[in-house]
């Protein structure tokens, strides 16, 4: 029988588990990018972006109340959405002809000051850049598949805690 108090202790290690992955995760992209000087692609940032506020929403829960069931629905939320563009980046880059269909660099619609819906249509799309051969977009699916089994768990613990 699973004790009030260690269900609590087990929604925290499973919290700290999500932010740990998240903050690897991360720091390995910003390591590519710095370290390495790799550019990362619109999707890759996007992926970036929904790690980050996957993790950030757990340091919340934990923060505020790990019991409370919102904030792994929320966080897995962000996970699924970045599980979605890990597919389409594979995709593209194993149909590069489908980065035809992407728009220009996210670099240059940036500095040309296009409008925020373009650059957001290019963070979710892809552009043509994406299309290039990197084990990155495999990494992330990984890595939101690994933290979206988390977050079931997180979220089924607190169903079964509320039964």
């Amino acid at each position: 029988m699973i004790l009030k108090r260690d269900l609590i202790q087990l929604e925290e290690i499973l919290n700290i588990t999500f932010i740990i992955i998240c903050t690897l995760v991360v720091t390995l992209a910003l390591i590519i990018e710095y370290g390495y000087e790799i550019e990362p692609c619109a999707l890759c940032l996007t992926q970036r972006l929904l790690m980050f506020i996957g993790g950030s929403i757990a340091v919340v829960g934990l923060a505020h109340d790990p019991r409370l069931g919102i904030y792994p629905v929320l966080s897995l939320l962000a996970i699924l959405f970045g599980i979605i563009v890990a597919i389409r980046h594979i995709y593209i880059q194993m149909n590069p002809d489908a980065s035809g269909t992407c728009g220009m660099e996210l670099q240059f619609l940036v500095q040309n000051d296009y409008p925020l819906t373009d650059i957001l249509n290019a963070m979710i799309s892809g552009t043509g850049s994406c299309a290039e051969p990197s084990i990155i977009p495999a990494f992330a699916l990984v890595s939101f598949l690994i933290l979206g089994t988390i977050a079931i768990k997180q979220v089924l613990q607190i169903l079964q805690a509320t039964d």
